[in-house]
């Protein structure tokens, strides 16, 4: 952004150039940098203001690369930092504190637009080769209440095998938080394609051999 320029005709405005973090996973949607050329924001002849010459549309992009978006802090039942049975439902879920909107503004004198990103949906790609497990919200977590035995009501996985054979003897989790993005301002609004962040752990998952012992007599 320029100092306050005045034109030969009178009018004053400023020059924006936008830079909206190409080389960041927030500057990209697709395959296409948020970048685009300078733009003019008239500010009117002399002292008379006038409506700044600037499509929201653009500004509704500079937003969204704004969004800073946190990333899952992820839990499991089994504790996610001990180990998991094999056979014995896990629990899984994302710290709730986190499942909030996030907003991100850009503006030029006249004109503001924001941008919100809203968590819709968490994957779990839980490294045992399975289908990824996908959750329409953070999960619920387990509570002094909930059933040892039971499965999670709405996020969960049952280990089949254990993580011995695997690099480090852990299975790779990648928990992926999906993002849905819209804009308004200045009397517009719209979408963007979701975004995501990601958070990646090791899990341990081990075989429990049971014990039977025979009754008296047998």
């Amino acid at each position: 952004m320029t100092d306050v320029l005045t034109l030969g005709d009178g009018h004053q405005g400023q020059w924006y150039e936008l830079d909206c973090g190409g080389t960041l996973p927030q500057g990209n949607f697709g395959s296409t940098p948020l970048t685009g050329g300078p733009l003019w924001a008239d500010l009117g002849k002399g002292d008379k203001p006038a409506a700044p010459a600037v499509d929201p549309g653009v500004l509704a992009v500079q937003a969204a690369s704004r969004l800073e978006l946190p990333k899952p802090v992820v839990r499991m039942s089994p504790v996610e930092t001990a180990r998991q049975v094999v056979g014995v439902p896990s629990w899984l879920w994302v710290e709730s504190s986190l499942w909030k909107p996030v907003e991100s503004s850009a503006e030029v004198p006249g004109v503001e637009v924001v941008a919100t990103a809203t968590p819709s949906s968490v994957t779990w790609e839980l490294g045992d080769g399975t289908v990824p497990v996908v959750c329409r919200g953070p999960g619920t977590p387990y509570g002094p209440g909930s059933d040892p035995d039971g499965e999670s009501p709405d996020c969960g996985h049952t280990f089949e095998r254990a993580s011995a054979g695997e690099p480090g003897a852990v299975f790779r989790v990648v928990v992926t938080a999906h993002w849905s993005v819209s804009w308004s301002g200045a009397g517009q609004g719209g979408t963007f394609p979701d975004l995501t962040s990601r958070s990646v752990l090791p899990v341990k998952v081990v075989e429990v051999q049971s014990l039977v012992v025979a009754g008296a007599g047998h």
